[in-house]
């Protein structure tokens, strides 16, 4: 029992770390297409 509530633990980090990575780069992404549209 401990050993699957440890595996669910470890799922869900990763899931919140890559949510986390996905927002930040599609917030760069954001950034970098308002750059371009100055030039």
């Amino acid at each position: 029992m401990l050993n699957a509530k440890r595996n669910i633990f470890s799922i869900y980090n990763c899931n919140i770390v890559s949510i986390k990575f996905h927002r930040v780069r599609f917030s760069d992404l954001e950034d970098y297409e308002s750059r371009e549209g100055v030039k």
